[in-house]
């Protein structure tokens, strides 16, 4: 440092200490004239209020230019916080059902990658830093200390919006539209996917319930859209068996629940037929019903 020794007061002081950097590498940022033609520079004898707004000129001028060569250094890893783009079968029937996922990060694809003579720098990157040692930074960064802990808190948030978006859109979907478009093996192909959600919504640690009970409704109703003998093979595996009589479960305390919480119906709003009365009545608290279909329902045979 050097300090100039024609100056008292505070402000003036700080001002006109200088810095030098130095350093055992070799320097790899290219002069900006761009930058530095843009800097208000003032002279030596001038006021203190013109150095003060000097100083904030520049301050703000080279802020913005390492804002912009940050941003720009950092949007190669942007790819790996947005949804994987679904190609081939992922584009059919099947997706609407299936939640999506960030790409996977390897290190040697990314490396790779930044070496073919294809890869587009940003411009702001290519005017301060040579091209041949681009790819040099890019390797320093990724084995840095501080790579992994930014890179992984920027994939647990992008992996937080993009449930949260699926969320809203997988809770919207028809099941009962969507099994009417498909055909035997397209539902068979569905009904696979959605046990595995149910499975993994299980496993989860704190499972969204309005979600789990969206898709063990889509299961059951998918599992009835099955011919019987599928259904059967079906209740063979113990996994499977067990998923499904959960959802037998959820489906009939929902429907239990809903019944016994809708006012019961009068005689004069069953139009006075007591057939339709006393109908709906038994529905509601006749326990033999209930037995019959759970009897013959196949996800209660293979208990």
């Amino acid at each position: 440092f050097a300090k100039s020794n024609d100056r008292s007061n505070l402000i003036s002081q700080i001002d006109s200490y200088t810095q030098d950097l130095y350093s055992t590498g070799t320097g790899c940022v290219k002069v900006n004239y761009k930058v530095l033609g843009s800097l208000d520079l003032v002279s030596d004898d001038a006021n203190e209020m013109q150095w003060v707004t000097s100083a904030t000129v520049n301050t703000k001028i080279l802020r913005r230019h390492f804002q912009e060569l940050t941003e720009g250094f950092l949007g190669i890893f942007n790819v790996y916080f947005k949804q994987k783009e679904t190609k081939g079968a992922d584009c059919g029937y099947a997706a609407k059902f299936m939640q999506p996922h960030l790409p996977q990060y390897v290190e040697q694809d990314l490396i790779s990658t930044l070496m073919g003579p294809s890869v587009a720098f940003p411009k702001v990157l290519t005017d301060c830093v040579e091209r041949a040692k681009l790819v040099e930074l890019y390797y320093k960064f990724v084995h840095s200390v501080n790579f992994k802990h930014w890179f992984h808190s920027r994939r647990r948030l992008a992996k937080a919006a993009l449930r949260r978006a699926w969320l809203d859109t997988r809770l919207e979907v028809d099941i009962t539209a969507s099994i009417a478009s498909l055909d035997e093996y397209e539902r068979t192909d569905v009904y696979e996917i959605v046990q595995k959600q149910v499975l993994g919504e299980m496993q989860r640690l704190g499972p969204d319930k309005k979600l789990l009970h969206k898709l063990q409704g889509d299961l059951d109703a998918l599992f009835q859209s099955l011919p019987k003998s599928l259904q059967q093979s079906i209740m063979l595996n113990p996994q499977s068996s067990t998923t499904m009589k959960q959802c037998y479960v959820s489906s009939e305390d929902e429907a239990l629940a809903g019944r016994l919480s809708a006012p019961e119906e009068t005689f004069e709003e069953a139009g006075k037929s007591p057939f339709r009365w006393f109908q709906r009545r038994l529905s509601k608290k006749s326990p033999d019903k209930a037995m019959k279909q759970a009897h013959e329902d196949p996800r209660m045979s293979f208990s």
